[in-house]
């Protein structure tokens, strides 16, 4: 289990799994789109675990979208991810994503990240549809109770549509039943494990770097034709190609030879 780890005897009230599995049961049989929500360090992940593995259970077929950019299990750090998950699994982290869509932000409060996630999620929404996927997990990141993550949260789940929301914890639970009031989605409020870990931002920080190591470490060079590339959401690839004059210009201002080079209406 790792440096620093170990293992107890839960106390009386301190143990939520059986709350968690009979509300897995009942979930996993609706079907649909599941979104999971609460703060930081809440049992999310967890959660979405164990309702993939009772789906399995029941003999249906999950996927998980893994779209905590921060905290990614399923790919690296800025990305969102898609598992079709064919056997059960203790931990995420021994698993990679079949699909994955780069956001390249590792938080979501910035107004592109957010709109590059949703869209990414809705997508992938629709890759497990067309593979077959009749229970699909949306695992979400920890910002949440401000005023802005809140109303992140609530254009993701308008965008997404699902069946069932799960809310771990009871500010998460009041907050989401209040905006969600007369809508047709059911609400799940789910308490949080009592004992839990909380990482701050410097073990938020040797997580990312120890899930960027563990994803290049068989990293092998490949060569690509540059004209051949299309990459979303870079400002390189999509703007007017700059003249050769032009690409001389910023080379000798840099002192290294640059070979591609766009302009915008606001910058080069």
């Amino acid at each position: 289990i790792g440096e620093g780890g170990s293992v107890e005897y839960p106390l009386e009230g301190e143990e939520v799994i059986d709350i968690w599995e009979q509300a897995a049961i009942n979930i996993a049989k609706d079907g649909g789109k599941v979104v999971v929500l609460g703060s930081t360090d809440s049992g999310k992940t967890s959660f979405s675990t164990l309702l993939s593995n009772i789906a399995l259970e029941l003999n249906l077929k999950p996927s998980i979208i893994d779209a905590d950019v921060g905290q990614c299990d399923l790919a690296p750090p800025g990305f969102v991810a898609l598992k079709f998950m064919k056997n059960k699994v203790i931990w995420l982290r021994e698993i990679r994503g079949d699909i994955i869509r780069f956001i390249g932000y590792t938080t979501p409060s910035i107004s592109t990240a957010m709109s590059r996630i949703i869209s990414a999620i809705v997508e992938l929404i629709d890759v497990a549809k067309i593979n077959g996927s009749d229970l699909i997990i949306i695992n979400t990141d920890g910002w949440f109770g401000d005023i802005s993550s809140i109303e992140y949260k609530t254009t993701l789940i308008k965008a997404v549509k699902p069946k069932s929301i799960i809310a771990l914890g009871t500010e998460t639970c009041d907050i989401l039943n209040n905006i969600f009031k007369g809508y047709s989605y059911k609400i799940y409020c789910l308490p949080k494990p009592k004992m839990i870990r909380f990482r701050d931002r410097e073990d938020r920080k040797e997580l990312r770097k120890l899930n960027y190591s563990m994803y290049f470490k068989e990293a092998r060079r490949i060569c690509m034709e540059i004209n051949n590339i299309i990459l979303l959401g870079s400002c390189l690839f999509a703007g007017i190609p700059a003249s050769n004059g032009i690409l001389q210009n910023i080379s000798k201002e840099l002192g290294v030879e640059v070979i591609m080079a766009s302009s915008y209406n606001d910058l080069t």
